[in-house]
């Protein structure tokens, strides 16, 4: 019985560690920032923005 248990849950355990986390994928709450460049001629600023 308890050799079963533990083989379960290592199998369990190596499934999880297969697959990637979705935490790694932005939700749309993390803080950004936006930096301005000009580019051009005549001169025009252009934005960028990026999560942090």
């Amino acid at each position: 019985m308890k050799r079963g248990i533990l083989c379960l849950l290592t199998a369990v355990l190596l499934i999880v560690l297969a697959f990637p986390s979705s935490s790694l994928a932005l939700s749309g709450n993390e803080p950004t920032y936006t930096y301005w460049m000009q580019s051009g001629d005549p001169p025009k600023y252009i934005n960028s923005t990026f999560a942090v």
